[in-house]
């Protein structure tokens, strides 16, 4: 099995984002899916999936800041996924004291 590591190599560094973007996808739909089926305890996945979808921004703003050398783009794309993150962070905490709490 190959090791992934988050050295210099490129290569290996993308396939680790493809198949983490992949396995949070699908569990953030599963997720869904089980939101819908009983209509009052469905809520309780709502904070889980604002949390999966945080780790997302927030692992892409690193492989834009990870790739902005010296572009401005890169950084300002990164910037903003990482205030994304931040903000799906502060509903998660905020639905998950209103459900769960």
């Amino acid at each position: 099995m190959q090791n992934i590591y988050f050295g210099p190599d490129e290569r290996a560094h993308q396939k680790f984002l493809d198949f983490f973007y992949i396995v949070c996808g699908l569990l953030c739909l599963a997720l869904a899916i089980l939101s819908l089926f009983p209509a009052g305890a469905g809520m309780r996945f709502f904070p889980l999936i604002f949390f999966i979808a945080a780790i997302l921004n927030l692992v892409s703003a690193y492989s834009k800041f990870r790739s902005s050398d010296t572009r401005y783009r890169n950084g300002a794309s990164g910037l903003f996924l990482m205030l994304m993150g931040i903000v799906m962070l502060a509903l998660t905490y905020v639905s998950g004291i209103c459900i769960w709490g």
